[in-house]
């Protein structure tokens, strides 16, 4: 994959502190959001298939990050999702992805 993200394994999660896994919550999330875009725009098989496949590892790999930080900081974890809710909400609208 271009981006590097797909090959990303998860490390054991005790050597993150929450700032650490607030990035890797931020980052998959939205590489996953861009990803969804592109796959919505995609119409070939494999390039969907690898679409697919990304968001499914961004997934994984935000859940895992999402898991540890709710065990080392519930506080932080309510405030980052709201964060990335907003962001979303403003950022990646569909009327300002271009």
């Amino acid at each position: 994959m271009e981006n590097g993200l797909t090959n990303v394994q998860w490390v054991d999660a005790k050597e993150y502190d929450p700032a650490n896994l607030q990035m890797i919550m931020v980052t998959t999330s939205m590489n996953h959001e861009y990803t969804r875009k592109a796959y919505e725009k995609t119409k070939g098989f494999e390039k969907r298939e690898e679409l697919m496949s990304r968001m499914s590892n961004l997934k994984s790999l935000y859940f895992t990050a999402r898991e540890q930080l709710a065990n080392l900081s519930p506080d932080k974890l309510v405030e980052i999702e709201g964060e990335l809710q907003f962001q979303k909400q403003t950022v990646l609208s569909d009327s300002q992805y271009h």
